[in-house]
């Protein structure tokens, strides 16, 4: 993994040589959907009728344990997320806290995070807008303001169905830029986190590209993780091994939740009915 501490380079590094891209491989897509649909056949097939696998891409790197919803990190990382957006459509924030505290009162969401922050103290609210702060100078170096030609999107949904739909990989990506690809790849995927880089969020990144690739029949150019509380980001070129590995992962992913949900089938009390 090759992390740089100079966050500033993170857009050039993205771009890269515009006449060195890789072509579109219109094959590529369907050979890894027909891969993916031969291996979890079987377990979707066996899954119960009421049953239908969700699979995050954090879930599918394996880096969702020990997240508490509710947790301080958790907190802050939301209103992080909320910043990414700030800076796509307005190029600077004035006062992050409040702006992220904005945006997401008008998105309509998360409301008891928001009860949780208006509920604060003077001290609590210092506290907590002095390290938001520390947070967008890392996204202000980083992201700035983009150019409009480069179509900058944040808080992209994504997803992809398969087997019928009985099992579903998806991710929310916080920054995607770059039109459509014609003949070469041409998009990247930007992942924030408000942590330290780790080794699950290659893998992460990975899910990601597949999941853009299997959706839009497309591999994306790069991906990419930056850490707002390092500065430190990691970019990923997307080619075959990237995906090949993240789709096992995918696989294994599955195998897991739906022994999971056997379990719980087990577990789950019988309820009698008497005539």
């Amino acid at each position: 993994m090759a992390t740089t501490t100079s966050p500033s380079e993170l857009l050039t590094t993205l771009r890269g040589d515009r006449t060195d891209r890789p072509a579109i491989d219109p094959m590529l897509a369907g050979g890894l959907r027909a891969w993916l649909e031969d291996e979890l056949a079987d377990l979707a097939g066996d899954l119960p009728a009421h049953h239908h696998l969700r699979l995050p891409a954090r879930q599918i790197a394996q880096s969702d344990a020990a997240c508490d919803p509710e947790g301080e990190q958790a907190a802050l990382s939301v209103l992080v997320h909320a910043l990414v957006a700030q800076h796509i459509v307005f190029g600077q924030v004035a006062d992050p806290l409040a702006d992220a505290v904005d945006a997401l009162a008008a998105s309509g969401a998360h409301g008891p995070l928001l009860e949780r922050i208006a509920a604060l103290d003077d001290e609590a609210s210092t506290v907590l807008a002095g390290e938001l702060a520390a947070h967008d100078l890392v996204l202000s170096g980083s992201i700035g303001r983009i150019p409009a030609s480069w179509l900058p999107r944040s808080d992209v949904p994504i997803a992809v169905d398969l087997c019928g739909g009985r099992i579903r990989a998806s991710a929310k990506v916080d920054l995607v830029l770059g039109a459509p690809a014609g003949t070469v790849a041409s998009r990247c995927l930007v992942d924030v986190v408000a942590t330290p880089l780790g080794g699950h969020h290659a893998d992460q990144l990975g899910a990601l590209a597949l999941i853009e690739t299997l959706r839009t029949g497309a591999a994306p150019l790069r991906v990419a993780t930056l850490s707002t509380a390092t500065g430190e980001h990691l970019v990923l070129a997307v080619d075959d091994a990237l995906l090949t590995s993240s789709l096992r992962r995918l696989v294994d992913a599955a195998r897991r939740l739906a022994r999971a949900v056997e379990l719980e089938d087990v577990d789950r009390p019988v309820t009698r009915i008497h005539a």
